[in-house]
C-alpha cells in the first residue's frame, strides 16, 4: 500500500495534474499490502488517509472501509482548499452522501437512493466495538471492502496494552487474507488490484517515545512491514511562510527494491515534505535524493 499513499501525495502535489493512473498507485505497496503510518499528532496523518481513501475508491475501483474512533464530520481541514478538485473524485465514490455517525452496522437502505457508495465509514468507540467490526467485515457481501484504514489505533489502545495491539494487528491481517482468498477465488483477474484486500493503519507517536508506546510499536511492526513515516523537519525551503513542516518516508523490508514509475520510467519519489502554514492550508513537495540528503 506503499504505492497507493505514494500517489496520494504525488496526486496532491500537483506533480501530475491528470487522474492518478493505476498503474502509478500499483507500485511496491500492492506487494505488500500491509502499511503503517506513523507519526505526531496533528502531522496529517488523517489527511493522508482521507485522501488515500478517495483515490483508491475513484481510480482503482476498491471499496473501502475507514474506521475511526472519532467521526470525521467534514473535509479534513488541510484538504478544504481542494473541495473542487476533490469535487468529481467524491461524486465518482458517493462519500460525501454519507450520513454513518454512530452507527455501527449498516443496509442499503442506509444510503440515499438505496445506492451503495465506495467508501464507508465507521466509529468503534472502544477496543472491543473494534474487534468486533473487524471480526464482521466479512459478513456483508455488499460492503465486503478491498481496502481497510484504521485511523489513529493508538487511540483505542490507550488502555488496552500491547495484547490488545497484537490482537487487533492479528485480525486485520488475518481479514484481509481471507477476503483475498475470496476475491481470488471469484475474480477473472486474480492479479488484479481489487482481487486483494489490503490494510493501511495509522499510529499517533508522541513527541518523546516512551515505553509503551515503544512496546506497541515493536508489537505492531511485526504485522506491517512497510511503513510510513511523518518526521517534523525543521528545514523550510526558501519563500515558504512559517508554520509545520514533516518529511514524509517510507521505510520496507530489506531486499525490496523500489520499483520504476511504469508511467516515465523513473524512479519513484521516496521522500516528501508536507508544509502546513498557520491557516492549515497544507503543501506537498516531492524531494529529489539530493535535498532528502540534507534533511
Amino acid at each position: 500500500m506503499a504505492g497507493l499513499l505514494r500517489g496520494a501525495l504525488r496526486w496532491y502535489s500537483g506533480v501530475e495534474h491528470a487522474e492518478v493512473s493505476t498503474d502509478s498507485l500499483s507500485l511496491i505497496g500492492d506487494r505488500l499490502p500491509y502499511c503503517l503510518v506513523l507519526g505526531e499528532h496533528a502531522c496529517g496523518k488523517t489527511s493522508l488517509l482521507f485522501l488515500a481513501a478517495i483515490l483508491a475508491a475513484a481510480e482503482e475501483g476498491k471499496r473501502v472501509l475507514f474506521i475511526s474512533r472519532s467521526p470525521i464530520q467534514t473535509l479534513p481541514a488541510p484538504l478544504v482548499g481542494l473541495r473542487a478538485r476533490l469535487g468529481p473524485l467524491s461524486l465518482k465514490v458517493g462519500i460525501f452522501s454519507l450520513g454513518l455517525h454512530g452507527k455501527q452496522t449498516l443496509t442499503q437502505s442506509d444510503f440515499p437512493g438505496n445506492k451503495m457508495p465506495k467508501i464507508q465509514f465507521l466509529y468503534p468507540r472502544s477496543s472491543d466495538e473494534l474487534l468486533q467490526v473487524v471480526a464482521s467485515v466479512h459478513e456483508n457481501e455488499k460492503l465486503v471492502p478491498s481496502l481497510i484504514i484504521v485511523d489513529g489505533l493508538n487511540e483505542y489502545a490507550a488502555t488496552s496494552g500491547h495484547h490488545f495491539v497484537a490482537h487487533v494487528s492479528a485480525l486485520l491481517v488475518d481479514t484481509a487474507a481471507f477476503l483475498t482468498e475470496r476475491f481470488s477465488a471469484i475474480s477473472k483477474n486474480p492479479e488484479g488490484v481489487n482481487s486483494k484486500c489490503s490494510v493501511i493503519v495509522s499510529l499517533t507517536l508522541p513527541s518523546c517515545t516512551d515505553d509503551e508506546t515503544e512496546g506497541s510499536l515493536n508489537v505492531i511492526e511485526r504485522y506491517f512491514p512497510v511503513r510510513c513515516w511523518l518526521e517534523k523537519d525543521t528545514y523550510s525551503p526558501e519563500g515558504v511562510v512559517e508554520g509545520q513542516n514533516f518529511r514524509v518516508y517510507f521505510s520496507e523490508e530489506s531486499g525490496i527494491e523500489p520499483q520504476q514509475d511504469s508511467a516515465s520510467g523513473s524512479q519513484e519519489t521516496k521522500e516528501w515534505k508536507v508544509m502546513f502554514r498557520e491557516s492549515g492550508e497544507m503543501t506537498v513537495l516531492p524531494l529529489s535524493p539530493s535535498n532528502s540528503g540534507t534533511m
